[in-house]
């Protein structure tokens, strides 16, 4: 007999579902969508740069804003909403399709296995400068962590371009550094990127994608 009363089952995602996402794609594809995201955000220039102990991807995109839009997300709540792909030009970005693993899941996923420890510094046309440190450690469910955005100095941000953003992974995936994972990663960017690369070029329109000074 049912006492009229009634409870709401809460539903929250659970941290392990990152390292279920990241077992459905390899290492460039990661690089592949970081690549993507930089491009439809604008960007004509993107620098990767993989280290044994850091791995850098700058580019010179229209960067992060923290305002927020008629939804109530900002550009780095869009970021970390797992599923969803989010335009945050306006319809101006390059189209490049979807594939559904989007910057956090990348970003994790050349992160230490478990151990996700990565920073998004940015800057916008706005002169404004941010930077957010991820690095969760063990929680049981992903809302357990909210990472902060910090505002700096438009003067003091890492990125080297007026706008754009600078992704840094703090603790590198040691599949990174593997002779053939590194060929791979060139031969997926010029397989995804060398069309789009050389037209945009034959356009006149100058257009680099820059992996370890090549």
């Amino acid at each position: 007999m049912n006492d009229g009363k009634t409870k709401q089952v809460k539903i929250k995602t659970g941290a392990n579902i990152s390292s279920i996402l990241q077992s459905t794609v390899n290492i460039p594809q990661a690089f592949t969508e970081l690549v993507k995201n930089s491009i439809q955000n604008l960007a004509t220039y993107i620098k990767i740069d993989i280290g044994s102990d850091k791995i850098l991807i700058e580019d010179n995109g229209k960067g992060f804003d923290d305002t927020e839009d008629s939804s109530g997300k900002n550009d780095f709540d869009k970021y970390f909403v797992f599923g969803n792909s989010y335009d945050t030009t306006g319809g101006s970005g390059i189209r490049l399709g979807h594939m559904g693993i989007g910057g956090k899941l990348s970003n994790d996923k050349l992160s230490r296995s478990g151990d996700p420890n990565w920073s998004i510094h940015t800057k916008n046309k706005n002169k404004k400068a941010f930077v957010v440190n991820y690095n969760p450690g063990q929680n049981e469910f992903l809302d357990d962590y909210s990472p902060e955005i910090l505002e700096l100095s438009y003067e003091n941000s890492l990125l080297k371009p007026e706008t754009g953003a600078l992704i840094i992974i703090n603790d590198v995936n040691e599949m990174v550094q593997k002779t053939q994972i590194l060929q791979q990663i060139t031969i997926e960017l010029k397989t995804f990127f060398g069309f789009l690369v050389g037209k945009l070029n034959e356009e006149g329109k100058e257009f680099k994608i820059i992996l370890n000074g090549s």
